[in-house]
């Protein structure tokens, strides 16, 4: 702060500037006692001997001074003490307390130019606290010392940024917070009025930065966050990223290496997303140089790359054809899992027709697609059991069991003894003549003769169920099994079937009658 100042002027008699330090050195004695005078460079006309309190005459009094000054208020001898207006011919405004002629205790200073201060004063300067309003519209409210900002203080810009905080000699320094109009702000530590070690946070919280600064510039060590999206944590220089930094990405991408210009830069490592990684050099943000790139199931890639692609001399576990730095056509690869793939490639992806050998034994043949089984295959089991049909998204689509495709078998088929039950079983197959893998068919069965019986189907879950029926009545009856409306061939040799009375020594106390009944 430029010291509101107003510049003092002497009442117009004889060389005042003699009398004015006699004065003060009375009033030193008084208020110290009674003693002799140091040593000073007085003309002996002014007084003789040592100083009385009638030397030293109070009251209230006007003060005129030959540039056009006045002062109006308490005085002692000629000197303004204590309370009293100072009214320059400038313009300028002083009203408040004075001591030995000087600005001293509460007063407020208003300039011709339009600055003010109020406050305390120590030896006519601003000294302690106060407010002050400056020319340019902003205002300071804080500590003072020797007319400058220093301390604690809160001081508000014209264009209504707010910094508050601490201060040395009218310059902000050491700790403090400075919030802009906007919203965001800067809080930290302060050197000569630059930023040194702090956070600023943008108006809209979007993102934040937190360490070193230089200026108005990110340069240093510090970390950047990205609401939603990443952060960085690393070496800065002119307010970009530059040298050796961490970005990890929201989407779980993750960056390790060196920077420039807030592009990865020289060698690095890369995690992303999918799982995949890179590790080498960069240039402009792309991968270019050497680096070794690997993928979960085992693909890798050590060689030269160039623009972000593979480029040049390298060795892969992959051998097949190439375009722009992806598989695409035919190739074989070897996973980390043990799967060998051989077949079509299509943008980096298995695609089309191939086959894999999968480590548990497994083998499938047929469609691919984004790197997924798809379309017509056939996978055999590791346990011999075998698919062949449909497949979508790496898992084979099965229909429902096929009538004219499932098979029947068992003694149930041929006869049963009346009262008894009787069985058979039920393979089903879909209609490419695969072996269902799972349950969940709707089978019925029903007998037609001497009387009509239901039976009942159980599922195993496997594609295998047990039919069974119970005809009390004996006589010839007609089998008919059926998959929905669909019925299931029977062996042409074998058309009707029929349920037989026991032999009556199996059966001795049981009338037919009441199996009869029963029915």
């Amino acid at each position: 702060m430029t010291a509101p100042g107003i510049v003092k002027h002497h009442p117009a008699n004889n060389d005042l500037r003699l009398e004015v330090e006699r004065l003060r050195r009375q009033v030193a004695l008084l208020e110290n006692g009674d003693g002799d005078l140091p040593d000073q460079q007085y003309d002996s006309e002014y007084f003789d001997g040592n100083p009385t309190p009638d030397d030293l005459p109070m009251g209230e009094r006007d003060l005129d001074y030959t540039n056009g000054d006045i002062y109006q208020g308490e005085t002692l001898g000629d000197m303004r003490h204590g309370k009293g207006l100072h009214t320059c011919s400038n313009g300028d405004v002083y009203k408040g307390y004075w001591r030995l002629d000087k600005r001293h205790g509460r007063g407020m200073a208003v300039l011709a130019n339009g600055m003010q201060y109020e406050g305390e004063w120590v030896e006519d300067m601003a000294h302690g606290k106060g407010k002050a309003r400056y020319t340019n519209g902003g205002r300071y409210e804080g500590d003072f010392k020797k007319e400058h900002r220093w301390g604690w203080g809160l001081h508000i810009f014209p264009d209504g940024d707010r910094y508050e905080g601490q201060w040395v000699d009218d310059k902000i320094q050491g700790e403090g917070r400075h919030t802009f109009l906007d919203g965001s702000y800067y809080e930290g530590s302060w050197v000569a009025g630059e930023r040194s070690v702090g956070v600023f946070v943008a108006g809209d919280r979007s993102w934040e930065y937190r360490g070193q600064w230089r200026g108005l510039e990110r340069h240093g060590q510090g970390t950047l966050f990205q609401k939603g999206l990443s952060k960085y944590t690393g070496e800065w220089a002119r307010d970009l990223q530059e040298g050796l930094g961490t970005c990890q990405y929201m989407d779980g991408t993750k960056h390790r290496r060196e920077w420039a210009q807030d592009l990865q830069e020289g060698l690095g490592t890369c995690q992303y997303m999918d799982g995949t990684e890179y590790k080498g050099r960069w240039k402009g943000g792309l991968r270019h140089g050497r680096g070794a790139f690997t993928r979960p199931g085992g693909y890798a890639y050590d060689g030269d790359w160039a623009e972000d692609c593979p480029h040049g001399i390298g060795s892969c576990r992959y051998e097949g054809s190439w375009v722009k730095g992806v598989r695409e056509g035919q190739g074989k690869c070897k996973y980390a899992s043990g799967d060998v793939y051989d077949g079509a490639w299509s943008a980096d992806m298995r695609a089309g027709l191939g086959s894999c050998n999968y480590e548990n034994g497994d083998k499938y043949t047929g469609g691919w697609a984004d790197d997924k089984r798809q379309g017509h295959g056939t996978c055999r089991f590791a346990d011999g059991s075998k698919f062949s049909g449909q497949w979508e998204a790496d898992a084979w689509v099965q229909s429902l069991a096929d009538a004219a495709k499932s098979k029947l078998g068992g003694a149930g088929l041929v006869k049963a003894a009346a009262g008894s039950p009787a069985t058979f079983s039920i393979k089903a197959k879909d209609e490419l003549n695969n072996r269902r893998l799972c349950g969940g068919d709707t089978f019925n069965v029903r007998l037609e003769g001497p009387a009509a019986v239901d039976g009942s189907v159980e599922d195993y879950g496997d594609g295998t169920y047990t039919a069974s029926y119970t005809a009390c009545r004996a006589g010839p009856y007609t089998l008919s099994v059926t998959n929905g409306a669909a019925p299931l061939s029977l062996d042409p040799q074998q058309p009707a079937y029929h349920s037989q009375t026991p032999p009556a020594e199996h059966n001795p106390r049981r009338p037919r009658s009441e199996c009869l009944s029963r029915c």
